[in-house]
């Protein structure tokens, strides 16, 4: 089981050896933001929690994804553009809602915004697709976020029957994972992602 982001950034790194042609994708590079971008993304967008730029500032996040998880909103930016561009431009047809809710777009799932706030650290998805947007809880914070999906790409990877990589993975929500609303989120999604 991953349990740090040290972890996480050592499974990616043996990923990226084993499979070089994909080694761009898989690698989380070192450093993350730097105390300018950092200086900048708390400026414009206040509300981002200290928890999202503890993860930020260790790993690059621009444009990178963890199974189907984006970790940058949308963009072909860096990741403090693509923050930026989110939850700044009339073009996101979520901005309002943004607004309203008090909360951060940081990510994706599948086309619907990964969002933190409106307080604490807890990360939301707007699920788009329903009569009213909805607010779900997935995470307890973003490193918590990263660390599940992490452990989910783990999971599949090295089991050799899918039933077993859930079973396996179930493990982890319930260690990893304190919120039973986001456990059922990660339930829901590991048995989607691996079927």
């Amino acid at each position: 089981m991953i349990q740090s982001l040290q972890e996480l950034i050592e499974f990616f790194e043996a990923q990226a050896v084993a499979e070089p042609e994909l080694a761009d994708d898989l690698r989380l590079d070192r450093p993350g933001l730097g105390d300018a971008d950092e200086a900048r993304l708390r400026a414009e967008l206040p509300l981002l929690p200290d928890s999202y730029f503890e993860v930020a500032r260790r790993v690059d996040l621009s444009g990178k994804s963890i199974g189907y998880i984006r970790l940058t909103p949308p963009n072909r930016g860096d990741v403090v553009s693509a923050l930026i561009d989110a939850n700044k431009t009339p073009a996101n047809p979520f901005l309002d809602r943004l607004r309203s809710e008090q909360v951060t777009e940081v990510g994706s799932v599948e086309g619907d915004p990964l969002v933190l706030g409106p307080a604490g650290d807890e990360v939301r998805l707007l699920i788009h697709d329903r009569p009213a947007l909805s607010l779900r809880r997935v995470a307890s914070s973003f490193e918590i976020l990263v660390l599940l999906a992490g452990n989910l790409e783990q999971a599949m990877l090295s089991s050799e029957e899918l039933s077993e990589a859930g079973s396996e993975f179930e493990k982890v929500i319930t260690s990893l994972e304190p919120n039973p609303e986001a456990r059922e989120w990660w339930s829901e999604y590991s048995e989607m992602y691996l079927s």
